[in-house]
């Protein structure tokens, strides 16, 4: 029954796009939004029922409400409120809000897909109880191989700061995820059996005598991408430490999940602010950002801009398609290739005289908004959007439709093997930017992981069980 609600509305959203005029159409942005929050119930009402509070779905979800919904239904509805404080009319002057209201609708559909597909899996996998994969890991060899990739890291970010004046360029993107998937390689590596918690008095600290040496390699790295200002790749390290430990060491309450992000919302507002100034972390320390931080802008400015940016993007996005057309479609060829470096720029050079790059959503958003409106823009991407401008309604619905079922797939066999619980940290420590970002950039880290699991390990045996976990 899950699955067909999830279907209607899917159908009920297309509908929308297909029939409803170019407008504004608040109204019925707020009803996307209410249906918005029905399916977010029925995703998470199950992890939350056993407090499993950090997870793909919760992360995710709140993440794409951040990113479609708030700006819309709530800061536009409530502009006598914030005029007061900064005008809205500039700060929303580049957004085309009869393009805004087609988004929305195109996201409605996105993640009714992703519902459907998810439901789906999960009500199959109840009924099929398969045995458990148990895998043997060369501990040791691991952790040797997770210190030269800190070291490679750490070389590349320094290097690449004195060359292109930046840190997270995307062609080096690469070397990140093999970090990220070498920490969960050696996380993982540390559990005598994926299929039970370990067995100790004081679990989390268990969790800490267990992993010091992934602790340590993960902090060093959370302090090296907040000294760059690099907050996706802080956030993403620091995630995949909390999932190993909420999923296969300790629960965590759900008060100390809220004072984490209270916290780690303001540390990041401070990070974004001050990234490329001179008074940014790495230029004049942490006194000087926060200082800088308080004095710059508004401070609800600070608190909303961040969403504003989102929706320029994803009404941006829709425009570009409407107006213009598909935009580099035919790259879909080069997707089996993004795991390896420089190859996928390699071949879009030969094939279609252009560089990968070039052909990012982030750049063409960039490259139209100079034409159109001659402003220097340094935009990123909304995950609707950008399959919205590469392959339209269809590429929305078969790659939500992917995500989805990779996510259930994951969500339901992480206590079974040892791909699948990879693949779920792997998940969750993307989950906060993926919305304003692309699926697409799931390919290679999750390409990573799963080779890294076979590379380091061997297979022991397969255990029977019809017990259900």
């Amino acid at each position: 029954m899950r699955i067909g609600k999830h279907l209607i509305i899917s159908l009920f959203s297309l509908l929308l796009y297909l029939l409803v005029p170019y407008g504004t159409n608040w109204e019925l942005t707020v009803v996307c939004f209410i249906i918005f929050l029905l399916i977010s119930y029925d995703l998470l009402k199950e992890d939350f029922k056993n407090k499993n509070y950090i997870t793909f779905n919760s992360i995710f979800l709140v993440s794409f409400f951040l990113t479609t919904f708030a700006f819309p239904v709530f800061i536009l509805a409530s502009d006598s409120v914030f005029n007061q404080f900064v005008d809205l009319n500039f700060l929303v002057q580049f957004v085309d809000f009869k393009y805004l209201s087609r988004g929305v609708f195109l996201s409605l559909l996105a993640i009714s897909i992703y519902a459907a597909a998810y439901q789906g899996y999960m009500s199959k996998h109840k009924k099929n109880i398969k045995g458990i994969s148990h895998r043997v890991f060369r501990k040791v060899t691991i952790d040797v191989w997770l210190a030269i990739v800190l070291l490679v890291t750490i070389f590349n970010a320094y290097y690449s700061l004195q060359t292109y004046g930046v840190t997270n360029l995307q062609q080096n993107a690469y070397v990140y995820d093999i970090l990220k998937a070498s920490l969960v390689l050696s996380y993982l590596s540390r559990l005598p059996d994926v299929s039970q918690r370990p067995i100790g008095f004081d679990k989390f600290g268990y969790f800490i005598k267990s992993n010091f040496f992934p602790i340590i390699v993960s902090l060093i790295s959370i302090l090296l991408f907040l000294y760059f200002g690099v907050r996706n790749l802080a956030i993403s390290v620091f995630l995949i430490l909390a999932i190993v430990m909420v999923v296969y060491y300790t629960k965590i309450s759900l008060k100390y999940v809220l004072a984490l992000a209270v916290v780690g919302t303001i540390s990041l507002y401070v990070i974004r602010e001050t990234r490329h100034s001179d008074s940014s972390i790495m230029n004049s320390g942490i006194s000087s950002a926060v200082a800088a931080s308080n004095t710059s802008q508004t401070p609800v400015l600070f608190l909303f801009s961040d969403l504003i940016g989102a929706c320029q993007e994803l009404s941006l996005g829709i425009e570009i398609k409407d107006r213009t057309g598909y935009q580099n479609p035919e790259q879909i060829v080069l997707l089996p290739f993004l795991p390896f470096p420089v190859l996928p720029s390699l071949m879009s050079d030969v094939l279609w005289d252009e560089s990968y790059q070039k052909a990012t959503s982030a750049n063409i958003l960039n490259e139209y908004m100079l034409s159109s409106t001659n402003k220097q823009a340094t935009y990123g991407k909304h995950c609707v959007s950008d399959l919205y401008m590469k392959w339209g309604v269809i590429g929305i619905i078969v790659f939500f439709a992917l995500l989805g079922r990779i996510s259930a797939t994951t969500n339901a066999n992480q206590w079974r093997n040892y791909y699948s619980a990879a693949s779920l940290i792997t998940l969750v420590s993307l989950s906060l930017f993926l919305a304003r970002g692309s699926l697409i950039d799931l390919i290679r880290p999750l390409s990573y992981v799963c080779v890294m699991v076979w590379l380091f390990s061997r297979k022991s045996n397969i255990v029977l069980t019809n017990k259900k976990i």
